[in-house]
């Protein structure tokens, strides 16, 4: 008799409402684990995220909000300034929040 295991990663993306502008610079996009503050963000800012968490391992088994940051807002957790490789890094997967 054989075992066989099988291992899902996921990612799960929340959003607040999509828009039609003109994606600006990802260094605008916020991602975070609380539903606060979110504001609409472009459908091609979104799917840009979604496409990175097929790239990079720190996206697997995370839920996170995706919006627009704010002017003025200078958190280095929330406003990921860093290059897209490394965006996920703030995040908490999920089989660590118990």
């Amino acid at each position: 008799m054989t075992v066989v295991v099988v291992l899902l990663s996921y990612s799960i993306a929340r959003i607040s409402e999509l828009n039609e502008l003109p994606s600006g610079e990802f260094s605008t996009v916020r991602l975070n684990q609380s539903g606060d503050e979110l504001t609409p963000i472009s459908r091609a800012e979104v799917a840009d995220v979604c496409v990175s968490t097929l790239l990079d391992p720190k996206a697997s088994n995370v839920l996170f909000y995706i919006s627009k940051a704010k002017v003025g807002i200078d958190s280095p957790v929330d406003i990921l300034q860093v290059e897209k490789t490394s965006k996920f890094n703030g995040l908490i997967r999920e089989s660590s929040l118990q």
